[in-house]
């Protein structure tokens, strides 16, 4: 966060996220890309809004996508991705490419499992 960001005064959290749904901004993309925010209305509300940011689904109220979804599990998910060989992260981004909830395989495994220990534990057995 830059230094001139933290001395500006913002609209509360709920104003900021009410902002962004008079906008129709419902994605991160659209929020870094929309030109004409006020003074007011951060440039990055991840950093601003610290006490209440949980993500950027909460923020744009998209509660349908913050239901858990019943991935594999660790270990399962090892087992699959060894039986079709694959063998480093750049097979996996490329194998799961819009295809991770089909597969019940994570986009970002190394955030989701708590036994992460590597792409190499993960992807070699």
């Amino acid at each position: 966060m830059k230094n001139s960001e933290k001395r500006k005064i913002y609209v509360s959290y709920e104003e900021c996220k009410l902002f962004a749904k008079e906008n129709n901004i419902n994605t991160q993309k659209k929020w870094f890309s929309f030109k004409n925010k006020p003074i007011n209305i951060p440039r990055s509300p991840s950093s601003i809004y610290t006490d209440y940011w949980i993500s950027w689904n909460e923020f744009f109220d998209r509660s349908d996508r913050n239901i858990k979804f019943d991935y594999l599990s660790y270990d399962d998910a090892k087992e699959f991705l060894n039986k079709l060989g694959i063998k480093n992260y750049t097979e996996y981004k490329d194998f799961t490419k819009g295809k991770t909830k089909e597969y019940r395989l994570h986009s970002r495994p190394n955030e989701y499992y708590k036994e992460w220990v590597g792409w190499n534990d993960y992807l070699i057995k």
